[in-house]
């Protein structure tokens, strides 16, 4: 029997947006969960090939490929925002690999009511793959390799995460999120080098590369889906792990800024202070940032901050979205904007860059709570600050409210346009939160208009 042949890709053609549809941009930034999904069905034993953030291909390139090589298996990455771009793509795939297993996988996928992606896919695709897809992808192609069938419930209902149509209807099997992360495959750098991707060139004469260390978050902020995505309980790599492969980034991909994109990376301060320790004796020249919004409580220790710079931390990227305190309430939010305002004060005191990201048009918000949130941004010593439209993405609180709100059953995404969303779950109208982010885009360019806002606002 020959070997099962798989194709993990990202949406064909490269879509560009415009200064509001910031959302529909795609990073040409390596793809941590392609290359794990990779690296588990290479273990699995297929020929595996990836497409990721590098490349930009046509339905011609996509549809020759799948004629050439006539894969048993091709997966494809959804974000909502991309929605048009994978509808495309899977219209080619269906029709040029008419024989291949069609897997949907990414934040679309997992977050969106399984129903609802049967209604929008219709017939093209096979199997949904929800969270933590490398389980799932060993187990499917251990079932391809024994020639097991896939039409038996039996069968298909032991791949955790797996969503399918049968005769009873849609099928959810439930997630693995028991699984430890560092029991999952290690990425393949071979796969998604970092010098294939524009965007981590750096300015230190190096590259830089995107490094999931953690899973989940504990979070419930009504805005997000990170908890449905990767499981409300923070899981790690073993610190060991993490110290070899950036050894191996380092001394083989001349690697030397690692983003660690992982909402835990401060859950567990034990582990940041000693990976901190390891940065400082290995003198490797390595420096990084981290995200610090969901465990803005965990950074107060002075020390800590002082520890992380020394480790080579230059950036830390908050994740405020709202400046108004009782948006922050009513949307679940962690922290205060005085606990926020206190550890931001103390990481630039320290010399590290902060660095926010905002919302307008967040659940229930008005245009005094957004124009509180333009103050906040101003007012805070912030480095870089970045605002956006809050779009009602599947799975979160916002979605529900369209749905109410316009009496919908679910949202049809492809007519939405993401660069002029017609439906908010904002009380503020689709052209307020647009003229707020337009203010929002001059306090992101000019420290006179933030001083202008702190002043206005008192």
């Amino acid at each position: 029997m020959r070997p099962v042949k798989c194709l993990f890709t990202v949406p064909m053609q490269r879509p560009t947006g415009d200064a509001l549809g910031q959302a529909q941009s795609y990073p040409w930034v390596n793809d941590n969960g392609l290359a794990m999904i990779g690296a588990a069905a290479k273990a699995a034993g297929s020929e595996t090939t990836i497409w990721s953030w590098d490349r930009n291909y046509s339905g011609e390139d996509v549809a020759r490929y799948l004629r050439e090589t006539k894969p048993d298996v091709v997966g494809i990455k959804t974000f909502t925002t991309h929605f048009q771009w994978v509808l495309d793509t899977l219209k080619v795939i269906r029709a040029d690999a008419p024989d291949a297993r069609i897997l949907l996988g990414g934040p679309h996928a997992t977050t969106s009511a399984p129903d609802d992606l049967f209604d929008e896919f219709p017939g093209l695709f096979d199997f949904v793959i929800a969270g933590d897809g490398e389980l799932a992808v060993s187990r499917l192609i251990a079932l391809i390799k024994n020639g097991d069938s896939l039409e038996s419930d039996e069968t298909l209902k032991t791949i955790p995460g797996l969503v399918y149509k049968s005769k009873n209807g849609v099928v959810k099997i439930p997630n693995s999120y028991d699984v430890a992360f560092a029991d999952l495959p290690r990425v393949d750098w071979t796969a998604q080098p970092p010098s294939a991707f524009q965007d981590l060139k750096n300015e230190f004469n190096g590259h830089s590369v995107f490094y999931e260390d953690s899973r989940g978050c504990p979070c419930e902020c009504a805005h997000c889906n990170a908890g449905t995505m990767n499981g409300s309980r923070p899981r790690h790599k073993g610190i060991e792990q993490v110290c070899a492969e950036i050894e191996e980034l380092v001394a083989v991909y001349n690697v030397n800024y690692i983003i660690f994109s992982g909402n835990a990376f401060l859950a567990d301060l034990r582990r940041t202070e000693e990976l901190c320790e390891w940065f400082i004796k290995k003198r490797l020249g390595v420096r990084w940032s981290c995200t610090g919004a969901a465990y803005v409580r965990r950074i107060e220790d002075r020390e800590l901050v002082r520890t992380m710079k020394r480790a080579g931390c230059n950036k830390i990227i908050f994740g405020i979205e709202s400046g108004d305190d009782n948006v922050r309430e009513r949307l679940n939010y962690p922290s205060s904007i005085g606990e926020i305002g206190n550890i931001v004060n103390a990481i630039h005191q320290n010399g590290i860059i902060t660095d926010a990201y905002f919302m307008l048009g967040l659940p229930g918000e008005t245009v005094r709570e957004m124009r509180a949130t333009l103050a906040c941004a101003a007012r805070l010593s912030l480095d870089r600050i970045s605002f956006c439209i809050h779009l009602p993405l599947p799975g979160t609180r916002g979605y529900f409210d369209v749905l109410k709100k316009h009496g919908l059953k679910r949202i049809d995404w492809s007519g939405y346009d993401f660069s002029n969303p017609p439906m908010l779950a904002s009380v503020a109208t689709v052209a307020e939160v647009k003229r707020s982010l337009l203010m929002g885009r001059v306090i992101e360019r000019s420290g006179m208009a933030r001083g202008l806002v702190r002043f206005v606002a008192g």
